[in-house]
């Protein structure tokens, strides 16, 4: 095969792959190229966008169309250079063992890289140049191809670093992401409809919350037991007996249920659902960002606030228990202006989450508009629903439980971000145990 032919058969293989891409990636035509290009050349790319443009999917997309190992680091102002290469440990034999970080895979996405410092983030100068790490003296050689797709959000956004010069002269491409336009948005829920309803895997649904999992996962170290996580849908009609009782019957096979963040009302009764199932059977449940709101939402409904819900899925709401932040009302373009980052937070005393936390003040992540609305903060309190931390000024609820329920907290923020194999977060953990005490 002459020059032209291998060009030529080059060519219909990049094709070929951008249409495998297109079924899971609606636009971004130019940067699917450039990607690629990078690829081809032996390159490393930084992608620049706001959170929830598919950047994450994106590169898990080509990893697994091209047939070559993926991971994921997120990035973490506490994340240390050992994450992500690996670390000597003392095995049975008493010898030094390196035990392989994330790093050493195909294709490395370094998610939200510069939200954290230099010093984690010179972990990776070596591999990208040189292809190789080195530890202890001992140099350790990537798998090719070795391909860093590095995502990061906005500069002026809370809680982000500049990436230093050295750094930035390790990749060939900066490339910036757009938001979709009205017909690719039109296209993504359709997509994501049939995803939905028709094709998407379990695999696929443990890809989409690998942070959450991992995190059980930690946290079933700590307690010295093993994980089973089973995935249930929760896009369930609420209102057919029989398609509940189904749904009801899975929920009764749970030692413990969490629900994790997410957008938009798809399978929100579902989950409400849920969080009324655990408090008539007394099952310890973990809430994250939206799951909180729903433990909140059904809260309401329980003692009286018929309808009660979130004003992010409906308008004129006699109860709106959860509202759009004061601060978000006056944003007219949404595009990454989320409360985003690492806050504060004041854990209130004799509270579950305080002794699982051990500590009086706490900083975690943050990815949301709406909060509880804090009109209905008094009536939800006077009956029985306790808020176990706030912001230091007391304005915004960030976590929630019930006294008289085995194991019943709702967080605002995202702990899984900051959960570690050999440090598990305490609510996973809590959790955790609260479950395997619960086991059936």
């Amino acid at each position: 095969m002459n020059q032209v032919e291998q060009l030529n058969l080059l060519i219909d293989k990049c094709n070929l792959l951008k249409k495998e891409i297109a079924k899971v990636i609606v636009g971004q035509k130019e940067i699917v190229n450039q990607i690629l290009i990078s690829i081809l050349s032996s390159g490393h790319c930084l992608l620049v966008g706001v959170p929830g443009l598919a950047k994450t999917l994106l590169v898990n997309t080509i990893a697994k169309t091209l047939g070559l190992t993926y991971k994921r680091i997120q990035f973490t102002p506490d994340l240390m250079p050992s994450d992500i290469i690996g670390s000597e440990i003392l095995n049975t034999n008493r010898e030094l063992e390196f035990i392989k970080g994330p790093l050493f895979a195909n294709i490395l996405l370094a998610d939200e890289i510069n939200r954290t410092p230099p010093k984690t983030q010179s972990a990776l100068l070596e591999a990208m140049q040189e292809h190789k790490v080195t530890v202890a003296n001992k140099s350790y050689v990537m798998k090719e191809p070795f391909f860093v797709l590095a995502t990061e959000n906005p500069i002026e956004q809370d809680g982000t670093y500049p990436l230093p010069e050295a750094q930035m002269d390790r990749f060939m491409f900066k490339l910036v992401m757009e938001f979709p336009s009205v017909a690719e948005l039109g296209n993504i829920v359709n997509m994501t409809q049939i995803t939905m309803d028709e094709t998407r895997t379990e695999q696929e649904i443990e890809d989409a919350y690998i942070s959450i999992r991992e995190s059980l996962h930690h946290a079933a170290a700590k307690n010295g037991t093993k994980m089973n996580i089973v995935y249930l849908s929760s896009d369930v009609d609420v209102d057919n007996e029989e398609e509940l009782k189904t749904f009801q019957e899975e929920l009764s096979k749970l030692d413990g249920i969490l629900i994790p963040g997410g957008f938009g009302d798809r399978g929100v009764e579902g989950k409400l659902s849920a969080v009324d199932y655990a408090i008539e059977n007394e099952v310890p449940i973990f809430g994250i960002c939206l799951g909180m709101q729903c433990m909140v939402i059904q809260f309401a409904r329980r003692i009286g606030m018929d309808g009660a819900n979130s004003s992010e899925f409906k308008d004129d709401l006699k109860y709106p228990v959860i509202d759009m932040m004061e601060e978000q009302k006056k944003i007219k373009n949404m595009g990454g202006t989320m409360r985003l980052g690492a806050y504060d937070c004041k854990l209130i005393d004799g509270t579950r989450t305080k002794e699982a936390y051990g500590e009086d003040f706490i900083q975690e992540r943050h990815r949301h508009r709406y909060e509880d609305n804090n009109e209905y903060r008094d009536v939800l309190t006077e009956n029985g629903l306790v808020i176990a931390g706030t912001t230091p000024d007391d304005f915004l609820v960030e976590i929630v439980e019930l006294p008289d329920h085995p194991w019943f907290i709702g967080c605002q923020f995202h702990p899984e971000f900051k959960s570690r194999p050999n440090n598990a977060h305490p609510l996973f953990a809590s959790f955790v145990k609260a479950a395997f005490d619960n086991k059936k």
